[in-house]
């Protein structure tokens, strides 16, 4: 499920997200599968940065990456489940596709 809301996250718009804290528990251990882990200063100065660089461009420029994350509405996000909203199977067909010999 991780990985999926990970998904609908990234669709949205959004670049930075917390999981909240880690320990030694089995629970937590997904974490670090789906996130790159970092510090709260870490993440902050991240966050900081990405506000003053979206302050500083113009409102003309505020598209593709600069542009504010969509509003998740209450509800369902992802409806059904399927392979591709795992662990990025959609990328590595795409990745091998493209690696295998294409005959004529």
């Amino acid at each position: 499920l991780a990985f999926a809301a990970a998904g609908a996250l990234a669709r949205h718009g959004y670049e930075l997200w917390d999981l909240g804290g880690t320990n030694s528990s089995p629970m937590m251990q997904y974490k670090s599968q789906v996130a790159i882990e970092m510090k709260k200063g870490v993440f902050l100065d991240h966050l900081h940065e990405m506000q003053r660089h979206a302050s500083t461009l113009p409102s003309q420029q505020l598209g593709g990456l600069a542009e504010p994350p969509r509003q998740i509405a209450a509800g369902t996000i992802v409806a059904e489940l399927s392979e591709d909203d795992l662990f990025g199977a959609a990328l590595l067909r795409e990745t091998q596709a493209n690696l295998e010999p294409r005959t004529a």
